[in-house]
């Protein structure tokens, strides 16, 4: 592997090698050449090593094999760590990119001097599918504060598209590898960079798609999802948003949201109240307390009809 390499594109797997396939193609057909590449093996049943020796010839490319985790942080800090290239381009190996993906965000991240780039990625269901524009995994353009608009609106930055200076990466000492955050490792990995003063910049351009299915970096069920924001709630409970808002909207949102699914009221009333005591600086803010209004009145009603039944 080149040490000269201006970026190491970092992909996570763990089986779906038919996929992983797919997106070592998209990495051939780069327009901009001078990058590496690091497979991260989660320790998978299916043979990464085969599919990725196919590309040998064709991409300055490397498999290493870890101990299984069961999530895609450690992978990534695996091949972050082994990186020694200025950039880190993150890419789950059930998604590949545009031909010019690369070229493109370089391009940015150094006229604009930005320490992360993002933009929309395309939405596909089906490997075989052809048809990528009806649906969009849409990036949301931060304009104020980077940790405010993240706490106030959620995951704005779709993590294949994300391109990040690794200086910047080290300096919050990588991805989290608590397992309680498993399938919002990414959401708080760009809270970290922005409270570590990061800047961020979105390329109003589709370059990349999002294979919408399960996998090492997939939502998972309800109880994981519960598990996850009840970390992420008690990982930055006390942060600091100004309007006098100590906590994250979104995060205390999702956290009620997944409590109510789960039957935990007593507990979601408890977030719940909070949301409501929030002071209504923002159109969003207002968005989260209706729509937990008429979360809380569906499952009455449910209840209701249930025992008279």
């Amino acid at each position: 592997m080149s040490l000269e390499s201006d970026v190491t594109v970092v992909v996570p797997v763990y089986n779906r090698s038919s996929l992983l396939k797919r997106c070592l193609d998209s990495l051939v057909d780069q327009t901009y050449q001078n990058f590496s590449v690091i497979i991260s093996d989660d320790e998978s049943e299916e043979d990464i090593h085969t599919v990725v020796s196919e590309f040998i010839d064709r991409l300055d490319v490397k498999c290493v094999r870890s101990e299984h985790f069961g999530g895609p942080a450690r992978p990534r800090n695996v091949a972050i760590q082994q990186s020694k290239a200025k950039y880190i381009a993150f890419l789950d190996s059930d998604d590949f990119w545009h031909p010019s993906k690369l070229e493109t965000s370089l391009a940015v991240l150094r006229k604009s001097n930005a320490d992360v780039v993002y933009h929309d990625l395309c939405k596909i269901t089906s490997p075989i599918k052809r048809d990528y524009s009806s649906s969009l995994i849409n990036s949301r353009e931060i304009n104020q504060s980077a940790l405010h608009t993240l706490c106030l609106y959620g995951n704005c930055i779709p993590n294949s598209s994300a391109v990040v200076r690794r200086k910047t990466l080290l300096k919050v000492h990588l991805v989290d590898e608590d397992p309680r955050l498993i399938s919002v490792e990414d959401y708080d990995l760009w809270i970290k960079l922005a409270m570590s003063g990061s800047t961020f910049k979105r390329i109003n351009s589709v370059l990349g798609y999002y294979q919408d299915e399960s996998g090492i970096s997939a939502k998972g069920n309800l109880s994981r999802l519960l598990t996850a924001y009840s970390a992420l709630y008690r990982k930055y409970e006390n942060i600091a948003l100004g309007h006098r808002v100590s906590k994250s909207p979104y995060i205390m949102y999702q956290y009620a949201f997944f409590l109510c699914e789960a039957c935990q009221f007593s507990l979601f009333s408890n977030i719940a109240l909070q949301i409501f005591c929030l002071k209504p600086y923002s159109r969003q803010i207002v968005k989260y307390q209706l729509k937990l209004l008429i979360l809380a009145a569906r499952r009455l009603l449910f209840f209701t009809r249930a025992n008279t039944m």
